[in-house]
């Protein structure tokens, strides 16, 4: 791993106010920075893992399969030049080093039956995993207090502060704990003083959420009697949280068009409505924390294919597919799948299309 320098002269000298010796002409020096030191002996990250699985069939047409897996990473990657910068004079230089740890231990299962009575038939299937990754070991993990701290967290923490309510008169205002000592007035959001030190600010976050599943599933089902056949394929995730911060919940100031969210939830779930952007509400906290778990209805295919007595032709096949076409979740105004969706990413559309296969 190479070490980088950036050369510039724009490193100016000279006695007088304007870095001048003689004249109007500022004096300039030519300097290198350091922005990387080289680690030759960084290597390759070291994964030890662990599977154990089984699939087996039960009865006339059940098929059980079961995995559960165990991953320890070492050594891996991390830019830990402030372990050093104290001791050597260091500071802002990266230092790469194998240094990091976490361990990932998780499981699937998955399920399917099979069966034909008479003209009848159907296919089922379902698929479901789990996993969990927990840092063992983190680079300048200095922290004054204890749920600061990286080491022993799940990768997929979500830090923010704990909102315990909103001001509601001026009194609280002077007395109480505040992330603002000038931006903040009656509407705006209060949160834990987790230190009692009688100040709002980083050492009062903590973990206050998980932003990643841990369950995600699929279902898949298909259908069959004499020339119908029906397919269908869904998918889901449980178990998590979202953080309403895009563009679509933070919109509620100046003077521009807001959202139906803001419009819906004035006093209630929104923050003090302002023309100014405050700077106490629109901080991670879990007042903006909703539970993502949805389960969506990704693909249906209705199909019916008829044999006419032509010789010239084989079949002829009539289907009829959608896609999207519904949610079941508790997470309302956005698509739990990306709340990005048709705000800053492209929008998931609700599609219908019918088509006609023509064999010979």
């Amino acid at each position: 791993y190479e070490s980088s320098y950036s050369a510039s002269s724009s490193h100016t000298f000279g006695p007088a106010t304007a870095y001048q010796w003689f004249g109007s002409d500022k004096q300039t020096a030519n300097y290198t920075t350091i922005n990387r030191l080289a680690n030759p002996e960084l290597t390759w990250p070291k994964i030890d893992e662990i599977d154990l699985g089984v699939d087996f069939g039960l009865l006339d047409g059940l098929s059980i399969g079961v995995k559960g897996y165990y991953i320890n990473r070492t050594g891996i990657n991390t830019n830990t030049m402030s372990e050093f910068s104290d001791s050597y004079g260091w500071d802002g230089i990266a230092y790469y080093y194998n240094f990091n740890e976490k361990n990932t231990i998780g499981g699937e299962i998955s399920l399917g039956y099979a069966r034909k009575i008479g003209d009848f038939s159907f296919n089922v299937n379902a698929w479901a995993t789990t996993w969990r990754t927990l840092n063992t070991k983190v680079a300048n993990d200095v922290y004054q207090y204890e749920w600061q701290k990286l080491t022993g967290a799940d990768e997929s923490a979500y830090r923010g502060y704990v909102c315990i309510g909103k001001f509601e008169t001026f009194e609280q205002i002077e007395t109480l704990p505040k992330l603002s000592d000038t931006d903040t007035q009656i509407g705006d959001l209060m949160y834990k003083d987790l230190n009692d030190d009688g100040t709002i600010d980083d050492n009062d976050k903590m973990v206050i959420g998980n932003t990643a599943p841990r369950l995600r599933f699929a279902l898949n089902v298909d259908l069959n009697y004499k020339n119908f056949a029906l397919s269908l394929t869904g998918t889901g995730r449980a178990i998590y949280d979202v953080a309403l911060t895009n563009d679509y919940f933070w919109n509620g100031w100046g003077d521009g068009v807001y959202s139906q969210f803001v419009a819906d939830n004035i006093g209630g779930a929104y923050p003090r409505l302002s023309y100014d952007k405050s700077s106490t509400n629109f901080v991670a906290s879990d007042f903006w924390l909703r539970k993502g778990g949805f389960f969506k209805l990704k693909s249906a295919q209705f199909s019916y294919t008829l044999y006419p007595k032509a010789k010239w032709i084989e079949s002829v096949r009539f289907t009829l597919t959608g896609g999207n076409l519904f949610t079941i979740t508790g997470l309302e105004y956005v698509d739990p799948e990306n709340t990005g969706a048709g705000i800053s990413d492209y929008p998931y559309f609700r599609s219908v299309m019918a088509g006609v296969k023509v064999s010979f």
